[in-house]
């Protein structure tokens, strides 16, 4: 179901868990948003429990996140089908936008495709250094 975008202006919270959302979801999660101004409002973005929804379009979406919403605060892809691409794009969003991220918590729990490679790359204490003013606001559970 597709709402106007005047009736979703103080949209705030969005509970996308346990529907069965995959990678064409997400994409038109991201055009959706890229076509609607009112996103700036969005503090929790919960997409959880969708084991269909992959690294296919995270790097989209988050950069659409990034983009549109001004203060998302909480940012749930636990239990995805997401992998290390995701979390590179992640890091790589800390990177590129240090002064735009607002994200306190990012749950990236019970995520079979991320190695431990990839979780030692957004928890270690390198990474808690170079992005010590972010990195320290965010809490960060995989």
């Amino acid at each position: 179901k597709i709402y106007h975008s005047k009736k979703s202006a103080f949209l705030k919270e969005l509970f996308l868990n346990g529907n069965q959302l995959n990678d064409d979801c997400i994409l038109l999660l991201a055009q959706t948003m890229n076509e609607m101004p009112q996103w700036n409002n969005l503090r929790k973005l919960d997409l959880s429990d969708n084991d269909q929804i992959s690294d296919k379009h995270m790097s989209l979406l988050l950069r659409t996140v990034i983009d549109k919403c001004d203060g998302l605060h909480f940012l749930n892809l636990s239990s995805t089908g997401i992998g290390d691409a995701t979390i590179d794009a992640i890091y790589q969003m800390f990177a590129d936008y240090p002064t735009k991220i607002w994200i306190k918590r990012l749950n990236l729990q019970f995520n079979g495709k991320i190695s431990q490679e990839a979780k030692d790359k957004i928890t270690s204490d390198s990474f808690k250094q170079t992005f010590s003013q972010i990195a320290s606001a965010v809490q960060i559970e995989i």
